[in-house]
């Protein structure tokens, strides 16, 4: 399903924030895996080790990894390590959040300056590269968010930042925080077309969830938001931006197939609504929808076996039509006929 809107004239100025960051509650659980961030990252690399910065890098590279897959996959076979308690710290911050850290670790690697206090023997030495420092945790915790944000409507709150732990209640919303990032990046509205920048958290008590018609899968399909991921797209010429979720259910009423995203090419599509809806995309010069928008299970599908009297088929037979079509479409459709070949 997609939801359009006009694209934003202008940013909403964010909030001033008076708060230490550092001190205030809502960010507790990064505080926490901050600090131990900065403690832990300190103690590397001294000049009285190998006079080297090969620490921080190796675990520059863990973390550009794990940013990358989205999990840790660093593991010591022996037991775990120190670069096992810093990335399982490093994975607490929100994906935001890492990234700013990210950067500062960099700058940490290349400037040098600063004592070392090594927490465990007591003693302090000079170290390679430029300690983090409590103003740069402070950073991290003002580092504006990025897509996606999330959506919980039920215990959202359009108020709140659309973070992971902070998700707002609509989709509107989230569609705006999406057109405010783009704004204050100085990014082209077409930016992020195609890419995920909305994720929907579906309860039972918000959304109509429908189990995946797969034998045996326990998987369920949100009818309105599909697997909860929205792709953002935009129309510069329109000034118009929507968020599209790939829905695989069918869309004729009421009907209950769905399938999950592992087992929805099972599900087919109305060939005469997808070539309609493309010619009109054409028109407006806009991205084609997506399939899923004109799904259709077996039993609201008919192929059109009229006759095409002026086409022949591969052995010499007069053709068919040949089209799946919705129950809307199969009486109403001009058989053979793509408005995309005529624009």
């Amino acid at each position: 399903m997609m939801k359009r809107r006009r694209l934003m004239e202008e940013p909403t100025a964010p909030a001033a924030d008076r708060v230490d960051p550092l001190e205030d509650l809502k960010n507790l659980k990064s505080i926490g895996a901050l600090f131990d961030l900065q403690r832990r990252f300190n103690v590397l690399d001294s000049e009285s080790d190998w006079g080297d910065n090969s620490e921080r890098l190796e675990l520059l590279a863990e973390m550009k990894r794990t940013l990358k897959q989205g999990s840790v996959s660093y593991q010591n076979p022996f037991g775990g390590d120190d670069t096992e308690y810093f990335l399982d710290s490093f994975c607490e911050l929100l994906k935001h959040e890492q990234k700013a850290f990210f950067k500062i670790a960099q700058s940490c690697t290349t400037q040098g300056g600063g004592a070392v206090l090594n927490f465990e023997e007591g003693f302090a030495s000079p170290s390679i590269g430029r300690l983090i420092t409590e103003e740069d945790l402070r950073q991290v915790l003002l580092a504006p968010l990025e897509p996606p944000f999330y959506v919980d409507p039920t215990k959202g709150s359009d108020e709140q930042s659309g973070s992971q732990r902070a998700p707002v209640a609509s989709c509107d919303k989230a569609q705006e925080l999406v057109e405010e990032y783009l704004k204050h990046r100085g990014l082209p509205c077409n930016s992020l077309d195609g890419k995920i920048a909305i994720k929907v958290t579906c309860r039972p008590e918000s959304c109509r969830l429908l189990k995946c018609c797969e034998a045996g899968c326990p998987n369920q399909v949100c009818k309105t938001h599909g697997d909860g991921k929205g792709k953002y797209y935009s129309n510069n010429d329109l000034m118009v931006s929507y968020h599209h979720f790939q829905v695989g259910s069918c869309q004729w009423g009421d009907c209950d197939v769905a399938y999950c995203p592992r087992h929805t090419a099972k599900m087919g599509y109305c060939q005469v609504c997808k070539m309609n809806g493309d010619a009109q995309a054409h028109v407006i010069d806009q991205n084609c929808p997506e399939a899923d928008l004109f799904s259709f299970c077996s039993q609201h599908l008919t192929r059109c076996t009229e006759k095409l009297e002026d086409e022949e088929d591969e052995n010499g037979n007069t053709a068919e039509c040949g089209f799946d079509c919705c129950p809307s479409c199969i009486d109403e459709h001009r058989c053979g006929y793509d408005p995309c070949d005529y624009i």
